[in-house]
């Protein structure tokens, strides 16, 4: 089992505050979004029970709950032009759009943790200035978060 923490600052998660925010358009009705929080959800269960494969292949099957049909997501992907290892956990859909929380993995008192930095709600194919934003942030938080971990979580 792995464990998954949400970096604070100020005492908030970004994270967990957008993940809030796909759930609120769930609540509000949208039957997209309220799949989306459950793919989120059921996700990251996966993702802290199995932990990240050596190979980086992590592979969430799961049914649709209004067709029925399965559909295969690939939850991890390493960034590549980053100074540090950072990663995103994805969760893909044409609407509301693509889901992105950017990770770095690190050992906090002799224990593996993954730590999620920034989020971010895509549309399209290539990455907006939020979300450009959202990684940037998560490379520079790598450094700061190593220099005082106490501060963040």
């Amino acid at each position: 089992m792995t464990t998954i923490v949400y970096l604070k600052e100020n005492g908030a998660s970004q994270v967990i505050g957008e993940i809030q925010n796909v759930a609120a358009l769930g609540v509000q009705g949208d039957p997209d979004a309220q799949e989306m929080a459950k793919i989120i959800a059921e996700g990251l269960n996966f993702l802290e029970e199995n932990g990240i494969p050596e190979n980086r292949e992590l592979i969430f099957v799961r049914e649709e709950s209004a067709s029925g049909h399965l559909r295969t997501y690939k939850l991890i992907k390493d960034m590549k032009y980053t100074k540090n290892p950072v990663a995103e956990f994805r969760v893909n859909r044409s609407t509301p759009g693509a889901f992105r929380v950017f990770f770095f993995e690190s050992n906090y008192h002799g224990e593996d943790i993954i730590v999620m930095c920034r989020a971010a709600l895509k549309q399209g194919v290539s990455n907006n200035a939020a979300t450009r934003q959202a990684i940037k942030d998560t490379d520079q938080l790598y450094d700061l978060f190593h220099q005082d971990p106490d501060k963040y979580l």
